[in-house]
């Protein structure tokens, strides 16, 4: 297709700023329209904390050009947001049988995450999740207690700290050396993540107990289910992982030992993550840890929506099964009386 029939046909498609926020602001999209409107930021893409930008091959933004780069993740922020809660008025917009809070594992625009799949399913399910939140914010908000106080949600499924765990590579990943690069070797692997890496976990468990608690003080009947993710895949040139590991001089595009090294480090980082998670749930009433990392490859491609660190939704599916066997099924789905 040549350029003028291109731009005819993107013309003919395309909507304005002004329609899409107003679409957006009376939550007319719903998630599978997303995508035709909003795209990855790359560039200003972090670990857990995924950018977006507008589409301006679907979005006229002439004439608002500095605006529209300014607002389009905030605006597509708003758009899922928006669309989490019309599917709740859908269900009438009462206190839900089950809550889900956390990040970009549970609310991405993009791609259908464990938690669409559970609604799909028909479990009732309201999602207060928002792509890029950390746990320390989310116990800063306690958006989660409105809902809660209402004692009619018998399960809490949440999902946090994947930006504390893998956000802080630079920081918490040593330099590569070429004289400890076995990736079968675990005191090679264990070389690379610095003693810092504890004090993460250590602040991580804390607030994991500070929401525990939090959560039993307003609704003591309701379960907690927590998990510790998967295991992520840097990629050469990576926008979320690969960059990180690139930046402390792996190489990840030429030397097979390099990658082979990236994988294993990331794999020991998120084991320590969900041990810290499955022992506290071990010694805490009333909260079950779910061990996601079985359900997704880090060596299959398939099973990932942006080849690092987002699941694919069939992997999101395989997610939502791991969820099921620990909940009630959807017909059995009902707010405690």
């Amino acid at each position: 297709m040549d350029a003028s029939m291109m731009t005819g046909v993107g013309m003919a498609n395309r909507i304005s700023l002004g329609d899409l926020i107003a679409k957006v602001s009376t939550r007319a999209l719903k998630k599978d329209a997303l995508e035709k409107y909003f795209e990855y930021d790359a560039l200003n893409s972090r670990s857990f904390q995924p950018a977006f930008r507008l589409r301006t091959d679907m979005v006229d933004v002439s004439g608002a050009e500095r605006t529209a780069s300014a607002a389009g993740h905030t605006l597509a922020l708003e758009a899922i947001l928006g669309a989490q809660e019309a599917v709740r008025e859908e269900h009438g917009g009462d206190a839900p049988a089950i809550l889900a809070e956390g990040d970009s594992w549970f609310s991405h625009p993009l791609v259908t995450t464990s938690i669409d799949a559970l609604q799909e399913r028909g479990h009732d399910v309201e999602n207060i999740a928002k792509a890029g939140d950390t746990i320390e914010n989310i116990i800063a908000q306690k958006q989660y207690r409105s809902i809660l106080k209402q004692k009619k949600t018998t399960h809490f499924l949440f999902s946090g700290g994947g930006n504390d765990v893998l956000g802080q590579l630079r920081n918490l990943v040593n330099r590569v050396n070429y004289d400890v690069l076995d990736a079968k070797n675990p005191s090679h692997v264990a070389y690379y993540i610095k003693p810092e890496f504890e004090e993460v976990l250590l602040t991580l468990r804390q607030h994991y107990v500070t929401l525990i608690n939090d959560v039993r003080q307003v609704s003591p009947a309701t379960m907690m289910i927590i998990n510790g993710y998967g295991y992520a895949r840097p990629q050469a040139h990576g926008i979320y992982i690969g960059d990180d590991f690139e930046f402390l001089g792996f190489e990840l595009a030429f030397k097979k030992p390099h990658m082979k090294m990236s994988l294993a480090i990331v794999r020991r980082m998120v084991d320590r993550f969900n041990v810290m998670l499955d022992t506290l749930a071990r010694n805490t009433t009333k909260v079950r840890y779910v061990d996601l990392r079985p359900a997704i490859s880090q060596n299959n491609g398939d099973d990932w929506f942006d080849a690092e660190l987002h699941p694919s939704a069939a992997a999101a599916r395989r997610l939502a099964d791991l969820f099921e066997a620990v909940l009630p099924a959807p017909a059995q789905n009902i707010p405690l009386a």
